[in-house]
């Protein structure tokens, strides 16, 4: 893994990092990696546990409360948290602030482009932030179906540079087809090394506003149905990669059914917080209307 990074640099800064593994796979490995990258490392919750006795293994704002505050208590450069496997990993910059999973994607991708231009592959639940960062550099990005198999098999099909999902699950292809969060920590670590903050370089890519629910059903199947004859009635701009994606000119909604619950999952983005929960709206709405059918 060391190989793939720019050791050198990272190990000249001699970072000071907070981890915490959560009693996971992580334990055994991130705090290791990091030391080996000439880093000052203080860890929380690293002796692993299959109980996950110290935290949530889902690396949630609410779980590392801790972590936040060990940050900003030790003047760290970073603090870093994996889930239960470790193949995915969420941030804290220098304040203690977490970092969200759609702008973490969004800014890896814009740093991989920047050195060297291909394809990216990402779900269609990402932000449009990938989008944006896809344009800007030139590059084609290829949406699929949420799953990091899906990323990844696209990734293999296309030559992909980058892919990931907005949910700390990054894939570098020149490492691996899989997600690797502690891969994830050492690139964070290679961008640090030029000479910016955490804080600052979240501020690189474009700002959208996210809202989301969730609602039971009675009929996945028959309910999607109806949902996309409806949508296509209406002349919508459409995306049916996984479950219903609706484009508007100020931003989108997507309808998928849960793979593993008889629900129905409602995620949308615009330019501001009010618009998202509109649109957030119009998709509960269209399940609802279609669930009563």
């Amino acid at each position: 893994m060391v190989r793939a990074v720019d050791v050198e640099s990272i190990r000249n800064r001699r970072f000071k990092v907070v981890v915490d593994t959560g009693c996971g796979a992580g334990s055994l490995t991130l705090p290791l990696l990091l030391r080996d990258l000439g880093c000052e490392v203080l860890t929380l919750g690293a002796q692993p546990d299959g109980t996950f006795p110290w935290r949530n293994p889902e690396p949630t704002p609410e779980a590392l409360t801790e972590l936040s505050a060990l940050v900003k208590k030790t003047g760290a450069a970073i603090g870093a948290a994996h889930d239960g496997d470790a193949d995915r990993i969420v941030f804290m910059d220098e304040n203690g602030d977490f970092v969200n999973e759609e702008v973490l994607l969004s800014m890896m991708a814009k740093y991989m482009l920047e050195r060297e231009k291909g394809p990216i592959v990402t779900p269609v639940s990402s932000s449009q932030r990938m989008a944006d960062v896809a344009k800007e550099q030139g590059v084609e990005l290829y949406w699929t179906a949420v799953g990091s198999i899906n990323v990844a098999r696209k990734m293999m099909e296309v030559s992909a540079i980058f892919g990931g999902e907005g949910n700390g699950g990054l894939i570098f292809p020149k490492h691996q087809y899989c997600r690797d969060g502690a891969m994830a920590c050492a690139k964070i670590l290679e961008i640090l090394a030029g000479g910016k903050k955490l804080s600052e370089l979240t501020k690189s890519v474009p700002v959208y506003f996210n809202a989301k629910t969730k609602t039971p059903s009675r009929d996945i199947v028959g309910t999607m149905g109806r949902i996309k004859y409806e949508t296509s009635i209406m002349g919508l701009k459409t995306d049916l990669i996984d479950g219903v994606k609706i484009w508007y000119d100020d931003g989108w909604v997507l309808i998928r059914p849960s793979g593993t619950e008889p629900i129905f999952r409602i995620f949308a983005e615009a330019k501001n917080q009010a618009r998202a929960e509109e649109l957030m709206n119009k998709g509960l709405e269209m399940v609802l209307k279609a669930e009563m059918v």
